[in-house]
């Protein structure tokens, strides 16, 4: 069977990269880079990477689909000054892109959540807003194209405090994208263009990673191990299964971490190394070390303690 996209190339294994991000390394070029928030099937990203060759460009999408597509339009182009990231977009923010280090960032017809009990969802929020401006250059914008009037007016109320100066106007199809089609055959020739220029920064420091610590215990009894999760304001950890090969002496964990928009599902191991056992995340696995991560792994090592305590009383 033939894969669906032609090259992989362009998709970037963010996991495994030094954060924040060396764009200049990744392009192998020091160039503006321009940054698009769910770029569906591509089609503007690649059109905008094609006719401005000497910028850089992101594309942030969470859906695969998406990125198969987007994948297939830059190698049918043959274009190199595309790069994806398959992340929640506060999540990429976040960690991937240093401070002042963009030049434009756009978002073509974002979902709007119309439902109030879904409101939670929507970005450029305040907080999101902000995070933004910490990364973009002086001088810098952010434009965002909605079809949804109710949306743009919450935007429009999120704006005040970002260190970002708010321009709104209509305009007619501009860009071609599937929504964009979408709606104009159902007869909307207007949308809403809210440009945002960045008029103040706002240090907001990139996410760090952390040196992850792992434990040593004496004794482990998998038949006896009871985990219990971990809930508070910052961090939520769940563990989701155990499998214990007898043979090897090595016991697998599945966790579950989330640090606001961030999560991870990832295993962590219990393996006997002769006269102790180590706990720690299980070798191959694709993480961010966080805080959470650590929360983790420090629950199942405070496990496996404490059922040596009952058992020795």
């Amino acid at each position: 069977m033939e894969p669906k996209y032609i090259s992989l190339d362009p998709l970037l294994p963010w996991l495994r990269l030094p954060k924040p991000i060396d764009w200049d390394q990744v392009f192998g070029s020091h160039r503006p880079i321009e940054v698009e928030i769910g770029f569906g099937r591509g089609d503007y990203l690649v059109s905008r990477a094609k006719e401005n060759f000497l910028h850089n460009f992101v594309g942030i999408e969470v859906g695969w689909i998406s990125i198969r597509k987007a994948l297939r339009a830059i190698s049918k182009e043959a274009i190199s000054n595309v790069r994806l990231i398959q992340s929640d977009a506060r999540v990429a923010f976040e960690w991937l892109f240093g401070q002042e280090s963009i030049q434009r960032i756009y978002s073509l017809f974002p979902c709007p959540w119309p439902k109030k009990r879904h409101q939670k969802h929507r970005l450029f929020s305040r907080d999101f807003l902000r995070l933004l401006n910490s990364r973009l250059e002086t001088g810098g914008e952010i434009m965002l194209v909605t079809d949804h009037g109710p949306f743009c007016e919450w935007v429009m109320e999120q704006a005040q405090g970002t260190g970002l100066a708010l321009e709104l106007e209509t305009i007619g199809p501009s860009f071609g994208t599937k929504y964009e089609k979408k709606w104009s055959r159902l007869g909307q020739k207007e949308f809403f263009q809210l440009t945002f220029h960045k008029v103040e920064h706002l240090d907001i420091e990139e996410k760090k990673e952390i040196a992850l610590k792992t434990h040593r215990v004496a004794d482990f009894f998998p038949e006896k191990l009871i985990l219990r999760g971990h809930k508070d304001g910052a961090v939520v950890v769940e563990f989701k299964e155990t499998i214990y090969d007898p043979v090897r002496k090595k016991a697998m964990i599945r966790a579950f971490v989330a640090e606001g928009a961030f999560t991870q599902d990832f295993w962590i191991q219990v393996v006997n190394r002769g006269d102790y056992w180590l706990v720690g995340p299980a070798k191959g696995s694709s993480i961010v070390p966080t805080w959470g991560v650590q929360k983790a792994v420090d629950l199942v090592f405070e496990a496996i303690v404490s059922q040596q305590e009952v058992i020795s009383h």
